[in-house]
């Protein structure tokens, strides 16, 4: 923090503080340690861009001052009035500070940027829908996110958990596989944070014959999970609401026994290489237009070597989609 005051005078001193460039490296210093220097930078700015804005407007909606200095809402005006047009970023981080309980009490806020999001034509992009449906679930307003939801042209993998993770959130658990439905429906892969909603949606129905579905689909879908403890402290906490605590204790089991497998492996590859012992490369040939090609496993040197690579990793995954797993 010394070091970014003694730039910060010296830039002062030799008449460079106007220099956008200069001024937005420092500020980016000062956001990370001192909020209080990050706004004296920011008023001695002539004239900042739209990136310093949103930087200030982020710097303050990560502070955990209650109320802050400055309410972002109220730079976000500011802004306005400089005739600085908002982007796509501007947005999510209004939305972040107008979600933060800590911040703001109501959600008028909230509701005033949407307006903005509508007005200024943000509200076909994804980024921007998923602040304001994390905005409208934090606040249990699964209605209005919904609808955003709804009427996003684009939706993606965080936008789906967001919705999810709502309705759990809001006891609306009949429309948590609802959503799940429709991101089958369009193709949207689940990640873990799906399925750690989705668990928590059976935990709370104590649905035991939907949890153990839930928790197929898992392996299914991300395979080997056993370093993920988030997802197996769920996995193991649905089957013990539900009821099914020998089921628990074999999920935990099971856990150990492929960790202790996975560690042992380790162990012995990393001796085998200490000694030196090596296995000849296993190799196969492909002919493609009427020639044969030798492909050596570890082997780059091919020139179509990445190009099979790519092809082989998508037939993986199209396996993988339609239920195959691979021994």
């Amino acid at each position: 923090m010394q070091q970014a005051l003694q730039i910060h005078a010296h830039i002062i001193v030799t008449g460079r503080h106007n220099n956008l460039f200069l001024s937005t490296t420092l500020f980016s210093i000062y956001a990370s340690k001192s909020l209080h220097h990050s706004h004296i930078l920011f008023s001695q700015i002539t004239n900042p861009d739209v990136f310093l804005w949103n930087a200030i407007i982020k710097a303050y909606s990560n502070t955990l001052h209650s109320p802050p200095p400055v309410h972002p809402f109220s730079l976000f005006k500011s802004m306005l009035s400089s005739s600085i047009s908002p982007d796509s970023f501007t947005f999510p981080f209004l939305l972040k500070s107008c979600a933060n309980m800590l911040i703001s009490s109501t959600p008028q806020l909230g509701f005033q940027v949407h307006c903005h999001v509508i007005r200024n034509g943000f509200d076909s992009d994804v980024f921007v829908n998923n602040a304001l449906l994390n905005f409208y679930c934090v606040f249990g307003d699964v209605d209005n996110a919904y609808k955003v939801f709804e009427e996003s042209p684009v939706r993606d993998c965080v936008s789906c958990n967001t919705m999810i993770n709502g309705f759990v959130r809001a006891g609306v658990l009949s429309c948590c596989f609802r959503v799940f439905g429709e991101m089958r429906r369009f193709s949207i892969r689940p990640d873990e944070y799906t399925f750690v909603a989705l668990l928590s949606c059976c935990s709370l129905l104590e649905d035991y014959r939907i949890g153990r579905q839930v928790h197929g689909l898992v392996y299914r879908e991300l395979g080997y999970f056993g370093e993920n403890v988030l997802l197996v402290n769920k996995i193991v906490d649905m089957y013990a609401k539900c009821g099914y605590l020998d089921m628990a204790e074999r999920v935990v089991r099971g856990v150990k026994a492929d960790t202790d497998q996975h560690d042992e492996a380790a162990s012995l590859r990393k001796e085998i290489d200490n000694v030196g012992i090596r296995k000849p490369p296993g190799w196969s040939y492909v002919e493609t237009n009427g020639t044969l090609h030798k492909f050596v496993a570890g082997d780059k040197s091919h020139p179509e070597a990445k190009t099979t690579e790519l092809m082989l990793r998508d037939i993986n995954t199209g396996l993988k989609y339609i239920g195959h797993i691979s021994a």
